[in-house]
Formats: structure tokens, C-alpha cells, sequence
């Protein structure tokens, strides 16, 4: 579920160039922690569970502070990529989807927020 971590870090530098003013509600000095560096999980990640929760978290309050006409197109996958791998749970937190919640089917599932159009593949066939 790593396309979660990347879409927040990629709609705030998409932010940070078109309207940087509206970073400054959502974004605090935790984020720079999170999403300051590269994305990228090691092959055996500490904690994933948590990071995933915190990211659907990042990524409910950020989309939640944005007004849609300042949105960007990155925001917009971002806003995809959490209603495919988020679900509500009983107090209205985001929780990461499991295989029994299902997911989008491979063809319209989005993987990236650097290329819309990318799908994953696994011996020829898309998933």
C-alpha cells in the first residue's frame, strides 16, 4: 500500500508549488518527519500498519482543509488512492483495506500519483 505514502507526499509538493498558502492549516512539523524525504519502505518496514494509518490520516485532514477548486491533479489521485485502499471504521477513522473488503479492480486501480495511467502487472496480466 505504498501508493498511500506517495500520493501525500506527492499532492504536498504539488501544493507547495501551485498554492503553498495552503499548507499552512493542515501541515505541521510531524509532516516534514513523514513526507520530508523520499517515500520509500524498506523491504521490512518498521511499523507499516501504523505509517499506513497515519498517512490515510494525513490524507483525509489534508483533502479536508483544501478547497476542490485548489485542488490539483495529484490531489485528485490522492483523494482516489485513500477511497481504494481506506475504509471508515466505527468512529469514522480511516483503516487500511483488507483482501476481504475488496479493492478496484487492476484496470482502474490507480498505483502511482506520478503517472495516472500506470497499472500493475504481474506476468503479463494487469491486477
Amino acid at each position: 500500500m505504498e501508493p498511500a505514502l506517495q500520493a501525500v507526499r506527492a499532492t504536498l509538493e504539488e501544493a507547495a508549488r501551485r498554492a503553498p498558502d495552503i499548507l499552512d492549516g493542515p501541515v505541521d512539523a510531524e509532516w516534514t518527519t513523514r513526507y520530508g524525504r523520499t517515500v520509500r519502505l524498506p523491504s521490512r518496514p518498521t511499523h507499516p500498519a501504523t505509517r499506513l494509518k497515519q498517512a490515510g490520516a494525513d490524507a483525509r485532514l489534508f483533502l479536508g482543509c483544501v478547497p476542490h477548486h485548489r485542488r490539483g491533479p495529484r490531489a485528485e489521485a490522492l483523494r482516489q488512492i485513500t477511497v481504494q485502499n481506506f475504509l471508515p471504521d466505527a468512529r469514522g477513522r480511516l483503516r487500511p483495506r483488507t483482501e476481504k473488503d475488496g479493492q478496484p479492480q487492476g484496470a482502474v486501480r490507480l498505483v502511482t500519483p506520478y503517472d495516472r495511467e500506470a497499472r500493475r502487472a504481474i506476468r503479463g496480466t494487469i491486477r
